[in-house]
């Protein structure tokens, strides 16, 4: 979370799409999300959980992230999800 957050101010170019898990070892969760929105406010965050619940779905959104994916997941639904993200407009 720390390194990510370091990344992310320190950087001329900011990322398109960042994959984000929910639970670092560094991290106090969903403040890290809105952190990272904060950083990279024309990308979309897609969070990452093994502890997904509807309120924590529901609290990432309202934080804005663009997506909640449950794990497990396939490769492929996160490949396609990605590749969508040049179709649509920016948050």
């Amino acid at each position: 979370g720390k390194s990510a957050v370091s990344a992310l101010t320190d950087s001329q170019a900011l990322p398109d799409v960042v994959l984000l898990d929910y639970r670092l070892p560094d991290s106090d969760d969903l403040n890290l999300l809105s952190r990272i929105v904060s950083l990279v406010p024309s990308g979309r965050v897609i969070l990452m959980t093994a502890f997904g619940t509807p309120e924590v779905a529901e609290a990432a959104l309202e934080r804005g992230a663009f997506k909640v994916l449950h794990k497990p997941f396939e490769m492929q639904e996160i490949t396609a999800l990605v590749g969508r993200l040049d179709d649509g407009p920016r948050n």
